[in-house]
């Protein structure tokens, strides 16, 4: 299939918001171009996130070859290079708002040896509908169930709920589910806002951040613990699985916060 048709066709099913995630695998259907070895298998991780809560889009990716690092490699995303730092190729800018889903480009190239380019789609920009939530108070006490409801956002292959101390957002804490249902509504499990002793389970009073993610594709989730206010629940399967190319990338959209203050009665 040739890149511009099927570019095309991304672009039809981007319309109807049911696609999250397509890859080029090299006009002449083979896995990467140039003269360099061909046992070599490479493996791309990735993920973007639009935070509108610091209004910037980061991106990471983890480039290997043969399962080692390969930093001397070339990541663009959307247009722009990523630098490596610690081994990992990061990115990241001020996030131009958008009502609309919109197709980013990982381009990979190892030296004349291998290029390829994938594409996933970005979300829509929303918002958690703040009139909804539940306890409307945003006072939670033990018997109380936290519920949030959104807008939704077009492009998205799912949502995530997630909550974490306002202290503790985007150190690697905090709790998150995925919404299983397919709606734009979900109660947070008791387990987001307890913690744990010798005497048991009690309410982990405070105040809280509570957040929704819409997500496309299969973004990296050790990658986005360090951009997301709260980790992802858990790594969805690979999305890229050529002959000497997988892996998997992805996009994550996160809302403004919302907040929830545990009382312990």
């Amino acid at each position: 299939m040739e890149r511009n048709h099927l570019y095309k066709s991304v672009l039809a099913v981007l319309a109807t918001g049911t696609m999250a995630f397509v890859i080029f695998a090299g006009c002449n259907g083979s896995s990467g171009t140039g003269n360099g070895p061909k046992d070599n298998h490479y493996r791309l991780r990735g993920v973007l996130v639009n935070d509108l809560n610091t209004d910037m889009t980061y991106t990471s990716v983890l480039f290997t070859r043969n399962d080692s690092t390969l930093t001397d490699g070339t990541i663009i995303v959307d247009g722009d290079t990523l630098t490596v730092t610690g081994g990992v190729y990061t990115h990241s800018k001020n996030h131009s708002s958008t009502t609309t889903s919109t197709l980013v480009d990982y381009e990979a190239t190892d030296s004349t040896f291998f290029n390829e380019t994938v594409t996933s789609i970005v979300p829509a920009d929303f918002s958690i509908d703040y009139s909804a939530t539940v306890p409307g108070t945003r006072q939670k006490f033990a018997n109380d169930r936290v519920r949030l409801n959104w807008f939704g956002s077009a492009g998205t292959l799912g949502y995530i709920i997630a909550a974490v101390k306002t202290v503790e957002a985007y150190t690697g804490a905090g709790y998150s589910q995925y919404v299983t249902s397919g709606a734009t509504s979900e109660t947070f499990n008791d387990s987001a806002f307890v913690k744990y002793t010798l005497q048991g389970e009690e309410p982990d009073t405070g105040w809280y951040y509570i957040y929704v993610y819409a997500f496309s594709g299969s973004p990296d989730s050790a990658l986005s613990s360090t951009i997301l206010p709260v980790p992802l629940p858990s790594q969805l399967s690979d999305n890229i699985d050529e002959k000497d190319f997988t892996g998997r990338v992805g996009s994550v959209v996160v809302t403004e916060y919302d907040s929830m203050r545990v009382i312990a009665e």
